[in-house]
């Protein structure tokens, strides 16, 4: 384990329960109850971090860290602090990340009228490119909730209720709608998720029955109108949709009460269809809080940082979706973990504002996660054995275990072979069947199935091994074989395909 400067990350991977820790670090400076991991965003290999109590501008103004995926490592590129905050700004209120771009709030600046600062990654790092307001009037709280992806924004002024709609165009950004408020709902834009031209509401009501996701688009002249009213079965109250992330067409929302997150996917001739996504036993109450709740593609990931503190993570798997694995981290350094999660890829970041440093500070930290399976992909075609030859993974996925092995089963006795793996999957005809390693390909090794019609090989994983296994790298295993009494008449087939993600 490597401790790092100035801040600290963590480094997991998860994998049918497994968790290798990589590296973690915390800020440098040590500042007691400084909230560093407030607020956590992560965007392939870009995460920003939140830290509340800095006091590098003025006492408890805040701070926002800029970390960089660098050769698999999370190093610190940069530190957002305008010069102008104010002492117990509480900078970034908020904070939302999309590409090489950064939206970060300060709603305390000019007797609560509220800014949002505009930051882009160019040739010569992160710098501030443009400063959003709205009007001039105090209490306006511009930018207490935001959402930003791509060239698009939407931005709530709070307590009226007006979310701002921002687009970037040749001379920067620029307001081009305000969306008013529904008078309908008491707590209109509890929370807001933007995803290309969708926009998703939580709109919460004094009758926690009426709670429900308002769902907006822009017409022809782009105008954003509601197009759905959404509900969630057995949603009742306990402020559901106060924590919403949205993705295409899928919306995860949760409830403090630690039911489990409600998924809706847009249906054609449907419209929004519901899975509540199985929970494991347990005490999960406010699970996937806002700020610890997101999904991205096939992933849904929410933080628990009450009582025990867990990261817990949903898979879907052709059309069901399941839980997948539970992080639980507590104790002395751990305070908090979970508070604060964002996804992007299988990599998922988790913040813990109130665990401990070795000195005894109260200081927060930053976990980054890497969640790794063994998945099946591609496809086997019949062999003369009469079966269709199939490929698994056996013992662990943990490099340091030493006890990885692939397994090919129905395949015909007593014939030549070879495991082999790509560094990407495809599915292309080779022989009697499909090959599903592309990329970089690597062989291991001639060999013999046995009688039964089965091979394995133990996996090596030291410098100059064959194949080359790194962790934290996506590799495709594949079984060739002779076949020569094959139904189709080539000579050879090749088994289904695994793809694996390994722990160091």
């Amino acid at each position: 384990m490597r401790l790092l400067t100035p801040a600290t990350l963590l480094v997991l991977t998860s994998s049918a329960g497994a968790q290798c820790i990589d590296e973690f670090v915390f800020p440098g400076a040590h500042q007691d109850e400084n909230g560093f991991g407030a607020s956590v965003l992560l965007d392939g290999d870009v995460a920003l971090v939140a830290e509340v109590g800095n006091d590098a501008v003025a006492l408890g103004a805040g701070a926002a860290h800029i970390y960089e995926r660098q050769a698999g490592a999370w190093t610190l590129a940069s530190t957002l602090a305008p010069a102008d905050l104010d002492a117990h700004a509480s900078f970034p209120r908020e904070m939302r990340l999309s590409g090489t771009t950064a939206f970060l709030s300060d709603t305390q600046w000019n007797s609560e009228q509220g800014r949002v600062f505009v930051y882009e990654r160019g040739a010569n790092g992160w710098t501030q490119t443009q400063v959003l307001t709205r009007g001039n009037t105090p209490f306006t709280r511009f930018g207490r909730r935001m959402s930003l992806d791509g060239d698009r924004a939407a931005i709530l002024s709070d307590p009226s209720g007006e979310i701002s709609i921002f687009e970037r165009g040749a001379a920067g950004w620029a307001e081009v709608f305000v969306l008013p408020p529904d008078p309908n709902f008491s707590a209109y834009a509890a929370d807001l998720s933007l995803s290309g031209e969708r926009l998703v509401i939580g709109a919460l009501n004094s009758s926690p029955d009426d709670n429900v996701l308002l769902v907006y688009e822009p017409d022809a002249l782009g105008n954003w109108t509601e197009t759905a009213q959404v509900r969630g079965t057995d949603a009742d109250g306990s402020e559901f949709g106060g924590s919403i992330s949205i993705d295409g067409e899928r919306i995860v929302a949760t409830q403090v009460s630690g039911d489990p997150p409600h998924l809706f996917e847009l249906q054609a001739g449907q419209g929004w269809v519901e899975t509540v996504l199985p929970l494991p036993d347990g005490n999960f109450a406010r699970l996937g809080a806002r700020g610890a709740l997101d999904i991205e593609g096939d992933w849904i990931v929410a933080g628990h940082a009450f009582g025990l503190s867990h990261v817990l993570y949903w898979r879907r798997v052709g059309q069901t979706w399941s839980f997948h694995d539970l992080v639980e981290r507590h104790g002395f350094g751990w305070g908090g973990f979970g508070q604060s999660t964002a996804l992007s890829g299988t990599t998922v970041i988790a913040g813990a504002p109130q665990s401990f440093s070795p000195s005894g500070d109260r200081v927060g930290r930053a976990a980054f996660l890497s969640t790794s399976v063994a998945t099946q992909v591609c496809a086997s075609q019949p062999n003369s054995s009469g079966q269709s030859g199939v490929i698994s993974l056996g013992g662990s996925l943990v490099i340091s275990n030493d006890d990885s092995r692939l397994l090919a089963s129905g395949l015909p006795a007593n014939r030549s072979g070879l495991f082999f793996r790509g560094t990407q999957t495809i599915q292309v005809p080779f022989g009697d069947g499909f090959r599903c390693g592309g990329g970089q390909i690597a062989r291991f090794g001639v060999q013999q199935t046995d009688a039964a019609g089965q091979a394995q090989r133990t996996l090596e994983f030291d410098p100059g091994s064959p194949g080359q296994l790194t962790p934290f790298q996506t590799f495709t295993f594949q079984f060739w074989f002779r076949d020569p009494m094959g139904p189709v008449g080539h000579g050879f087939n090749l088994t289904d395909a695994v793809e694996i993600l390994f722990c160091p």
